[in-house]
């Protein structure tokens, strides 16, 4: 589980969704919508962007998330050797605070894709004393999300715990999640079907009848996207990380009465 490598997989993006938030996110209308900073302002011709950070936000170590916490990451997603989101974020020169929960971000030419860069691992915001604590921190990262990280036994599980002190608390619901790696897509939607998995991200082609005809089955598809469901198309990486997760935020234990489960189109 390392920010600057790991955070690129497939399964890394979803783990680390969970455990980080970042700056801002994207709306399933694809609009850049506000998650630890609320607002925004371009200055400078472009060369510019000052960035208004969420007050009354904690790290999982109970440490406050403030101006000097964003620039804290920041520079370190361009400064730590081997790190991916370095050519991410590239444009940035320097990370100015302009009061505790207010930075500027001077970059060296207009560039626009900067606030969907922030959208994605280079723009999550990582606990400053933890990060320089001493251990390793890839194997236990401490972050502002809605899950703590708790457990992983390498190719066995990945746990993670509901924090408590999650700014938007009341809309998680889940106390725990548990990832398990489950290779075989057969051996994946059987253990769904017996109840030992309460949720899978995605299901064989081959195996589509089957679930359809599976009325315990809640079912959700990509058809809300036609364009993305024509053959040989598939979603952009939000869009698998989005309904993944809302299904973990959008339940109450209590109601689940049908095991969802989700593929493409």
């Amino acid at each position: 589980m390392q920010f600057h490598s790991g955070v690129d997989t497939y399964v890394g993006r979803i783990v680390f969704a969970s455990l980080c938030d970042k700056l801002v996110d994207i709306s399933p209308e694809l609009d850049i919508v506000p998650q630890l900073a609320t607002e925004w302002q371009w200055t400078d011709g472009n060369k510019g962007i000052v960035l208004k950070i969420r007050q009354g936000v904690t790290f999982h170590d109970g440490e406050r998330l403030d101006a000097e916490a964003v620039k804290f990451s920041l520079e370190r997603h361009l400064n730590l050797p081997g790190s991916n989101r370095k050519a991410e974020i590239s444009a940035v020169t320097a990370v100015d605070i302009i009061d505790d929960h207010t930075v500027k971000l001077v970059l060296s030419a207009p560039f626009a894709p900067l606030l969907s860069q922030l959208s994605d691992p280079a723009g999550m915001i990582v606990s400053p004393k933890a990060a320089q604590a001493g251990g390793d921190f890839s194997t236990h990262p401490v972050c502002a999300g809605p899950y703590k990280f708790t457990e992983r036994v390498a190719q066995d599980r990945i746990v993670l715990d509901r924090f408590a002190d999650y700014w938007t608390k009341d809309a998680i619901h889940f106390d725990r999640i548990v990832f398990l790696p489950i290779v075989d897509a057969t051996v994946r939607l059987a253990n769904l079907q017996s109840g030992g998995l309460d949720l899978i991200e995605r299901v064989a082609a081959t195996d589509v009848d089957t679930v359809k005809r599976d009325r315990r089955l809640l079912r959700k598809s990509w058809s809300k996207w036609p364009q993305l469901c024509k053959p040989g198309a598939s979603p952009p990486m939000r869009f698998m990380l989005g309904p993944f997760l809302a299904r973990l935020v959008g339940y109450k234990p209590a109601d689940v009465r049908r095991v969802p489960v989700l593929w493409f189109c």
